[in-house]
C-alpha cells in the first residue's frame, strides 16, 4: 500500500493557531489601539518584557522596545518558538532598526524585596533606559510598574497576540532569548 504524502509546509509567514492564520510580524493592533485611546495615533508604544521570572535562580531581565513599523525584522516572534539562532539574528536585528531598552534586576535586589517588586523595578528601568521616551507602555503580565514615564497597560499574555516586542534577554549577551 502507497504512503500517504505528508501535507506541505506552510509558508514561513503564517503560523497556525487555534485554526487561525497568524501572521510571525506583529500586526501592532494593541499599540495602536492603545495609542489611539491615549489621543495620539501613530505615537511610540513601547512593549515590555521580562525573562527569569519563572526559575527563581539568577537575575530578572527586563526589556522595552519600540519597534519602527515599517522596519519588523523578518521572522520576529515569541522566542520560545524561536530557535537559538534565530534568537541570535534578530537579536542584532532589532538593536539596529528599534529603540531597546535593558535593565537587570539582581539576585541581592530579588532577595531584598520579593521577585514581583523587582521585575517591576526593573521594567520601569528599561523603559527609562530608551534612548526616546516613549508616548506609553504596554506590559506583558498583570502588572504595570509604578512611577512610568508614562502611561502603561497590562497585557495577559502579550507576546501572544499574535507576537508583540521580543522577550529580554536571559544573558547580557543575547536580549531576544526566553
Amino acid at each position: 500500500m502507497p504512503r500517504a504524502k505528508k501535507p506541505a509546509a506552510k509558508p514561513a509567514s503564517v503560523a497556525k493557531k487555534r485554526g487561525f492564520s497568524l501572521p510571525l510580524l506583529p500586526d501592532l493592533s494593541l499599540e495602536g489601539a492603545f495609542a489611539r485611546q491615549l489621543g495620539n495615533d501613530g505615537a511610540r508604544i513601547a512593549g515590555v518584557d521580562e525573562a527569569g521570572r519563572g526559575p527563581w535562580a539568577g537575575p530578572v531581565v527586563t526589556a522595552a522596545v519600540i519597534l519602527d513599523p515599517n522596519a519588523i525584522p523578518h521572522g520576529l516572534n515569541d522566542s520560545k518558538k524561536l530557535s537559538e539562532a534565530e534568537r541570535e539574528r534578530l537579536y542584532g536585528e532589532i538593536c539596529a532598526v528599534a529603540d531597546v531598552g535593558i535593565s537587570m534586576a539582581s539576585v541581592r535586589r530579588i532577595d531584598a524585596t520579593d521577585i514581583r517588586a523587582a521585575t517591576l523595578w526593573a521594567m520601569r528601568r528599561a523603559v527609562g533606559a530608551l534612548p526616546e521616551a516613549p508616548y506609553g507602555v504596554l506590559v506583558d503580565g498583570r502588572d504595570v510598574p509604578p512611577g512610568l514615564i508614562c502611561p502603561g497597560q497590562h497585557v495577559i499574555k502579550g507576546t501572544c497576540a499574535p507576537c508583540r516586542s521580543p522577550r529580554p534577554p536571559s544573558s547580557p549577551r543575547s536580549p531576544v532569548t526566553g
